[in-house]
């Protein structure tokens, strides 16, 4: 079987790594991962476990690392394959020609492909042909295959690898599981990769992009992360789990039923109403519903930044909340291109109207990620330059 090491810069653990821990285990390959910045201290480790792929999450705010170590790789003399996968991989796929250090890039999602890889590597055949990687040829030709639609059957994906972050007791200390009930998000919200993935795939011939594990495999997770790893608290990291009452009404009630522990998920304000509410609060264990407000300004955040959501909807909700007794969360961001200081002002001041006693705010500083139609809104105004991304 292929030997497979995952290495990252920060202590976090990254839930799509798992994910992609997970199927490569499920079809009997060996994982493992490092995490380190300080290659004299990595190299040792990374030789005694010899393995046949090294992979490396290239996230667009941790590019710099995804490149520095494929190079050191290469310059030390490991045969392993370089593999590169994430958002920024996936929107810069001509990375790997741009950097000869990289022996395969994933576009998309990566647990099909990759485990296909190591497949293939396993038992010595051809990989070039694999759906969704570009890959670099011995003669140095870049084969760039297709990429391939979503699987569609979540529930046919095993859960999530809880024990390769284990190896480091730190993370055997945190009493949060990080969980995801699904893929995607049927928001187009511009500051969100969503909406350029969700092209991306219709391209590919995905006809659908958001999609949730059914009831049953989703509690059956939890049951594990409660019983076997005694995680005190869940944290629902989708986009939003208020938009599917038909999936979010029994879920709750199962919830209360068999899992019983606080938990905290992400919701849109035109999705909550009075039945949402309900079965959220009748579980007796929501602690925190979190929700994006991002701008104060009702033209400005339908327009730019491509939100569904008026400001009477916000009002709604929030009296909904309130009325539920639900302790809630808003996220907002400022210095978005196109901002004014009135419209800042404005955001400011709907945050307050809006609040509750026990209100939580989450105040961000706009980035401009590439390839993000506000990005690109903001390179047509002349307020960020193209070459920087």
């Amino acid at each position: 079987m292929a030997r497979v090491l995952f290495l990252q810069e920060i202590w976090f653990e990254f839930e799509g790594v798992c994910q992609l821990s997970a199927a490569l285990k499920q079809a009997g390959h060996t994982v493992d991962i490092i995490i380190g910045t300080n290659w004299d201290d990595i190299f040792p480790e990374i030789k005694d476990y010899n393995p046949d792929v090294i992979a490396i999450s290239m996230i667009t705010s941790y590019r710099q690392y995804a490149l520095n170590i494929a190079r050191k790789i290469k310059e030390s003399g490991l045969k392993a394959i370089v593999f590169v996968g994430g958002y920024d991989a996936s929107f810069f796929p001509q990375t790997i020609e741009q950097n000869k250090d990289i022996d395969v890039l994933c576009v998309g999602e990566g647990d099909e492909p990759m485990t296909e890889l190591c497949n293939a590597i396993d038992k010595g055949q051809d990989y070039s042909r694999i759906p969704s990687l570009w890959l670099r040829t011995k003669d140095g030709t870049i084969v760039k295959n297709p990429m391939r639609p979503l699987n569609m059957d979540m529930d046919s994906k095993p859960w999530e690898d809880r024990e390769l972050y284990r190896k480091y007791p730190f993370f055997g200390d945190i009493e949060f599981a990080q969980v995801m009930v699904g893929r995607g998000c049927p928001h187009l919200c511009s500051y969100c990769y969503n909406h350029q993935y969700r092209r991306m795939y219709a391209d590919a011939g995905s006809k659908k992009y958001t999609h949730l594990r059914s009831v049953e495999n989703v509690i059956g997770e939890l049951l594990v992360l409660k019983n076997k790893y005694k995680y005190k608290v869940i944290f629902f990291n989708d986009s939003t789990l208020t938009y599917d009452k038909r999936w979010l009404i029994p879920f709750c009630e199962r919830y209360k039923e068999e899992i019983g522990l606080p938990f905290t998920i992400n919701g849109v304000v035109n999705e909550i109403d009075e039945e949402v509410c309900k079965a959220l609060a009748d579980t007796g264990c929501l602690y925190l519903l979190r929700f994006g407000l991002e701008s104060g300004n009702e033209k400005f955040r339908l327009g730019v930044l491509n939100r569904t959501n008026t400001d009477e909807q916000y009002s709604k909700a929030t009296a909904l909340l309130k009325k539920y007794g639900i302790r809630y969360s808003m996220s907002f961001m400022l210095g978005l291109p196109g901002e004014t200081m009135d419209i800042s002002y404005q955001t400011l001041e709907m945050a307050a109207n809006i609040s509750d006693k026990n209100s939580v705010h989450a105040v961000n500083v706009f980035k401009p990620f590439p390839k993000l139609d506000i990005t690109e809104y903001g390179i047509n105004m002349g307020v960020y330059d193209r070459s920087l991304s």
